[in-house]
């Protein structure tokens, strides 16, 4: 008899995995947003600090993307969902996170420059915050690990090398991953963005119809920062970067 509970309660719960989609996840999300997703395959609201939009249901039991300490000047919330991806895995999303030779070269359009421009010159992978020897990181993997620490510089076509460290670990039925800089970001010498001011959080989660990103995006920053720079823009721009290039690797 136990042995029937036990396995009548494995197969209840990989069900109710099965049975998970956007819909149940997030039950409150409006007909704009899903239109968004649906043309674009990405959603951002720049004004998360006034309320969020992108909700989940509790039952959903998604970690909480939130930093726990400070207050942030900038919070933005993101949805990502690629139904074109719906055979993937979680070591299939983790595979496509590492793949940084692909984010070099990626273009946006720039209103200054009125033109597509190439927003990172280099993307790789390096050994520490204190060793910056590159290192490859392109190498698929057969199993993900439970969790890992990156370090990667990037470099911004406007804020020149930007060095973050990447937490990447199993989380439920998914994987949350955290990106941070542990070095200060400037522009034309300007402190723009202090060492660990910038925080960058997706849960993403292979679901039966496609793969979900979830993401919360939050930046401490000096309030003589909106005279140097267009702090929110620059983020959106290289999140939409960020998230196509994720995108292009799951499909």
């Amino acid at each position: 008899m136990k042995r029937i509970l036990l396995l009548l309660i494995i197969n209840a719960s990989a069900l109710s995995a099965q049975m998970r989609t956007i819909d149940t996840i997030f039950p409150s999300l409006d007909a704009d947003i899903k239109k968004k997703l649906a043309a674009e395959r990405i959603y951002v609201n720049s004004e998360a600090l006034a309320g969020f939009r992108v909700i989940p249901s509790l039952s959903a039991e998604l970690p909480s993307l939130m930093p726990q300490k400070g207050t942030y000047k900038y919070l933005i919330e993101t949805l990502i969902y690629i139904p074109e991806a719906k055979n993937k895995n979680i070591t299939h999303i983790y595979n496509a996170l590492k793949d940084l030779d692909t984010l070099q070269g990626r273009t946006y359009y720039s209103t200054t420059r009125k033109k597509n421009t190439m927003l990172f010159l280099e993307a790789v992978r390096i050994v520490s915050d204190t060793n910056f020897r590159i290192m490859p990181d392109n190498i698929p993997t057969v199993f993900m690990p439970d969790s890992e620490v990156r370090f990667m510089r990037l470099k911004d076509v406007n804020f020149g090398n930007c060095y973050y460290r990447a937490d990447v670990k199993k989380n439920g039925n998914g994987i949350q991953f955290s990106l941070t800089n542990f070095k200060t970001i400037n522009f034309i010498f300007v402190p723009v963005i202090k060492n660990n001011d910038l925080f960058i959080n997706y849960y993403i989660e292979p679901l039966p119809e496609g793969v979900m990103f979830y993401g919360l995006i939050a930046v401490k920053a000096a309030s003589y920062i909106d005279d140097i720079v267009d702090v929110p823009q620059a983020i959106i721009k290289r999140i939409g970067v960020i998230n196509e290039w994720i995108i292009d690797g799951l499909r």
